[in-house]
């Protein structure tokens, strides 16, 4: 999984 955490607003709901 691909997790952005410069825009982890976007994936935010994609955590885990």
């Amino acid at each position: 999984m691909k997790f952005d955490y410069n825009n982890n607003n976007k994936y935010q709901q994609k955590t885990g």
